[in-house]
């Protein structure tokens, strides 16, 4: 420490601070009646159970920290020190858990909206989501957050941090003069399947206070418009596969229709075969029968023909008289007639036909 009449600085000075380690330079001095501050100051392993606030008798966030921070700071008072303070620094939290908030909720929520007999609204799931959302916790590990001071208010912007569950954004304001915090934590569900193009399951929890012990909201309008987009889309997917079903009925009878069509115009057309095998046997059939008929007749008139020349040969042998031709056969001879045969009275010679005595039964003339 060094003293120099209206200034004090305090070089390489260590400690503990908030279950950490300290370590920094502080430089405080008045110059004309005005105070000023300078400091540098890193803490190393700080306990962030000490150096937060307690909801429902439990630390809000649980984990180490390590802060490094250059401030400056000048007035008349403590007070517009304070109101004038500016500086940076960054913060890293390490382990980080978030008590009181359930970055797993969405299928909670998922279910309740899905419970519900009216139109989804921010009013209608908001009951649902306070339940869900500020119950168990998150383990987010390690979360760097860069800040800044300006006009005695330290502000943090676009700190982003998540889980498998959910992805963390969130933004505060720090008023150092009057001990009040007005920042937020932007909580998006990973929805995984349940994903939907132009909305996300969103909330945002809102700080607002003392820093002791700050108010804590919950701005479920993103997740309202969400779940209500779900609904529609479920309905119509519902409406859709309906229709899907009615048309695949509709396919179906018509298949159905033409199968049986087809199959009737296959028995027509085996009927039909049959029908035709049947009459090219009948007339099969019938020729044959024709035929046999008319070779029957045949073989009778054949045999009819063979027993009428046979009859005929036996008469022939059994002839009375007749001769032998130049061959040696008997020839048959017409009977002679009498006086009387000039008359007409023979029929076996002509008229005016002498006998010829030069012929004799069986005598051949040398």
């Amino acid at each position: 420490m060094e003293w120099k009449g209206d200034e004090i600085s305090l070089t390489d000075a260590t400690g503990d601070w908030l279950g950490g380690k300290l370590a920094g330079r502080v430089q405080v001095g008045n110059a004309n009646g005005s105070g000023f501050l300078r400091s540098r100051l890193d803490v190393k392993g700080g306990d962030l159970t000490q150096a937060g606030w307690t909801r429902s008798d439990a630390p809000v966030a649980t984990g180490t920290f390590d802060l490094s921070v250059a401030l400056e700071a000048s007035g008349a008072t403590p007070e517009a020190m304070a109101h004038s303070a500016s500086g940076s620094g960054t913060a890293t939290f390490n382990g980080l858990t978030l008590n009181g908030i359930n970055s797993a909720a969405l299928p909670q929520l998922i279910a309740a909206a899905d419970g519900q007999k009216t139109q989804i609204s921010a009013d209608s799931i908001r009951s649902a989501a306070e339940a869900a959302v500020f119950s168990g916790q998150s383990v987010v590990g390690v979360v760097k957050a860069p800040f800044s001071v300006a006009g005695g208010v330290l502000r943090v912007q676009n700190v982003t941090a998540g889980d498998g569950n959910a992805a963390f954004m969130g933004a505060a304001a720090l008023d150092l003069a009057a001990g009040r915090i007005d920042g937020g934590i932007d909580l998006t569900f990973r929805p995984g399947e349940e994903a939907l193009a132009g909305a996300e399951p969103r909330v945002r929890i809102g700080y607002a206070g003392l820093m002791e012990a700050p108010g804590v909201s919950l701005d479920v309008a993103d997740l309202a418009n969400f779940l209500s987009l779900r609904a529609f889309e479920r309905e119509r997917r519902r409406v859709e596969i309906l229709q899907a079903n009615v048309l695949e009925k509709q396919r179906l009878r018509r298949e159905v229709a033409l199968y049986k069509a087809k199959a009737e115009a296959r028995d027509l057309e085996r009927r039909r075969a049959v029908a035709e095998e049947r009459r090219r046997a009948a007339g099969a059939a019938e020729a044959a029968r024709v035929k046999a008929e008319l070779e029957a007749r045949a073989a009778a008139e054949r045999k009819a023909e063979a027993e009428r020349q046979a009859e005929a040969a036996r008469r022939a042998q059994q002839a009375p008289w007749g001769m032998r031709g130049a061959g040696g056969e008997q020839q048959p001879i017409a009977p002679q007639s009498g006086p009387d045969d000039t008359q007409g009275g023979s029929a076996g010679r002509p008229a005016g036909q002498k006998l010829n005595f030069e012929v004799l039964p069986d005598i051949t003339v040398q």
